[in-house]
């Protein structure tokens, strides 16, 4: 099975909507939902996390 460079940058890119989603799911009480839904619902998170991510970096320190 040969994993390529694109297949590896998608994953990391999801890992941290993967990781809200499952604090998410630990905090509130959800039905269950399939594969497809938990990939898209990891893309959102992770999108929200990389505008985050990129809004603080864009913040200059006040001191």
């Amino acid at each position: 099975m040969n994993i390529s460079i694109e297949t590896l940058t998608i994953f990391v890119f999801l890992i941290p909507g993967f990781v809200s989603s499952l604090i998410i799911n630990t905090i509130v009480v959800r039905k269950e939902k399939d594969n497809l839904s938990k990939i898209i619902e990891a893309l959102i998170f992770s999108f929200f996390n990389l505008c985050g991510y990129i809004h603080g970096k864009r913040r200059k320190p006040s001191f």
